[in-house]
This record gives C-alpha cells, sequence and structure tokens, in this order.
C-alpha cells in the first residue's frame, strides 16, 4: 500500500523527526471508517517520542451515498477544519486539547491527521464513567469552552453542533412511535435550543471517553471534534452528565449541584478570559466579533432555563435509536 508507506514520512516531516514508525493501534473509528494509531518518533527536535495519528479511510460507496455516510464524512472534514482553524485560538486560555501538526488529504478519499499524544504530555487517565470529581474537571472545561466562543459563527463547521441534532437524524425521528410525545414536540425543541439569544460552539459528543484526565486528576483535555458546531452549551452539558452511573445520569441532587458547579464556572470564564476585540485579533475565521461584554445573568437564566429542553432533545433521538433507551448498552450510539 504506497500511502502506507508515505504516511510515516508525512508524519516524520510534521513532526520535525528524523523518522516514524507505527507502534500501537489505539482504536478503530466507528463503522470501519479507519483507525487511530500512536506512532513512534526518531530524532525529534522538539523532543516528543510519539504522535498519535488519526487516519480516516472511508469504505469505498457504490451508487447513492447513504445520509449515514454523507455525515461522517463531513463531521471528519469539520474536525479537521476545527483543528486546522479555530483550535489554535484555545492554546493560551486554558482548554487543552491536542495540538495539531498537519493534516493532509489522500489520494484514496481520506484524511490523515497528525496530533499531539496526550498520553505523553501528561493526560493518560481515562474512564468510561464518570464520578462528580471528573465531571466537574469536563464541566470546568466546557464553560471555559462556551465562553471563549461566545458569539462566534461556525464558519466551516456543523451550523448546529452534536452528532443527534434532529435536521442530520430523520431515519432515528422516522423510528418513533407516532404518539411518543417527544415525537410531537421535536420540531418545537429544535426551534427553542437553536433560536436561543446567547449562541457559542458546542463540543457536539462531550462524552466521557472523550475526555482526557490528568495522573493527578487536576486538569483534563478533551478530543475527538467531529460534531462541534454552533448551540447553547447545556447541550453539552446534559450529554456529559448522561454519562454518569454506567449511563443512567446522575441523581437529581448530583445534578443539580453538578449544573451549579457548570454556571459557578461559566461565570469565571466569561468574566476572565480574553475576549477579541475585532475579527482581525483572533485566530479563529472572519466574521462579526464576539461581543466585548456578555450580561452574565441573561445568559445564565436563558441556559437554565433550556436545560432540560436539551435533555429532552437528547431523548428524542436515543427514542429513535434504540426504543430500549434506559439500558446502558443502548446510550452510546454513534453510527
Amino acid at each position: 500500500n504506497i500511502e502506507m508507506e508515505v504516511l510515516p514520512v508525512f508524519v516524520a516531516s510534521c513532526m520535525c523527526a528524523e523518522s516514524a514508525s507505527q507502534f500501537q493501534t489505539i482504536q478503530s473509528l466507528w463503522s470501519g471508517y479507519g483507525e487511530i494509531c500512536r506512532m513512534k518518533l526518531k530524532g525529534c527536535s522538539a523532543g516528543s517520542k510519539f504522535a498519535v495519528v488519526k487516519q480516516i479511510s472511508p469504505p469505498k460507496t457504490t451508487g447513492s451515498c447513504s445520509l449515514s455516510h454523507s455525515r461522517k464524512c463531513k463531521s471528519y472534514d469539520v474536525e479537521t477544519h476545527f483543528y486546522k482553524q479555530w483550535g489554535k485560538a484555545l492554546s493560551n486560555v486554558g482548554v487543552r486539547i491536542p495540538a495539531c501538526f498537519g493534516a493532509r488529504s489522500t489520494e484514496s478519499g481520506g484524511i490523515w491527521l497528525v496530533l499531539e499524544d496526550l498520553n505523553e504530555s501528561g493526560y493518560s487517565a481515562r474512564t468510561n464513567n464518570l464520578d462528580e470529581t471528573k465531571a466537574k474537571l469536563c464541566l470546568k472545561w466546557l464553560a471555559r469552552f462556551h465562553a471563549f466562543f461566545l458569539g462566534h459563527k461556525p464558519e466551516g463547521l456543523w451550523d448546529i453542533g452534536t452528532y443527534w441534532h434532529l435536521d442530520t437524524r430523520p431515519d432515528e425521528f422516522a423510528a418513533m412511535s407516532d404518539d411518543d410525545e417527544l415525537k410531537s414536540a421535536a420540531c418545537d425543541l429544535d426551534r427553542e435550543l437553536r433560536s436561543c439569544r446567547f449562541q457559542t460552539l458546542v463540543h457536539g459528543d462531550a462524552k466521557a471517553e472523550n475526555f482526557c484526565f490528568s495522573s493527578n486528576l487536576r486538569d483534563v483535555a478533551t478530543v475527538d471534534f467531529q460534531y462541534v458546531g454552533g448551540g447553547c452549551g447545556v447541550k453539552d452539558v446534559c450529554y456529559l452528565l448522561s454519562c454518569m452511573n454506567g449511563w443512567r445520569g446522575p441523581d437529581q441532587s448530583t445534578e443539580d449541584r453538578l449544573l451549579d458547579f457548570y454556571f459557578h464556572e461559566l461565570r469565571l470564564a466569561v468574566s476572565g478570559l480574553p475576549r477579541p476585540a475585532s475579527p482581525r485579533a483572533r485566530s479563529t475565521p472572519s466574521g462579526p466579533a464576539p461581543p466585548a461584554h456578555v450580561d452574565v445573568d441573561a445568559l445564565e437564566r436563558e441556559w437554565r432555563r433550556l436545560y432540560p429542553l436539551a435533555v429532552a432533545d437528547y431523548a428524542r433521538f436515543m427514542a429513535g435509536w434504540d426504543p430500549t433507551y434506559g439500558s446502558p448498552a443502548a446510550r452510546d450510539p454513534r453510527t
């Protein structure tokens, strides 16, 4: 395979290393769309010993492409654009993501993303079931992410973020029972969420597995930006909290406590993060600058009001995805 012969050369070039070689496969991508691997570096000028490579290789299709296939392919284009054009702006504001050292489209229609190895950088702890301590780290990351991107237009990203957005999931909507109240309310929920005054960027897939924790559990970094796009921040929050207790979600008192924590961190982030004064002052794509002043009281009031709607919107998707929604095995669809 000629591409696989070229890949180590490309990675070495991106990392300013003498050479790169396959070290281990970290995981396969959903539905056979490629894999994530760790490559060993020799003679890297920055001292790195490893790089992580996301190799996107969509399966060949015959005839017309399915909506699912088109959605997945777009998600990888969005992720590449985010790393190249948006992610750099986060490096100095305490919102940790892996550095992207290079991206390349392949002749076979795939994409290579050469990323920082977060394990090597100290973010080696993972979990698939959040406890309250880890949930707070993730919520603090989300609060700073949402605060930094308040008012930004999602140029090159999904107009509406999250992998369960109604417009991108007609099959799941059609599969819902006609007497399901969530089906009847779906369009109204979507309209309320997308028309909110305070828009930001949402991660769109803020599950526990996409957070990488420092070994001392004092910091967290986040990966997987395939479904980043416009929206209100509580869409990320409700999905993150659903990861708790084996995808059963937190009890009411824990949920209330964590929501209070998120909004406390959001207030701190809005008041403390730099607000670009003009489009030229930011490294994200051109467009209207975010507001220099944010009414944080109005922001919190609106997003608290929208939180239960965001929960219902996610439940709407899950009801169409699997009628047995509620069992942990049915709680993490991505295909």
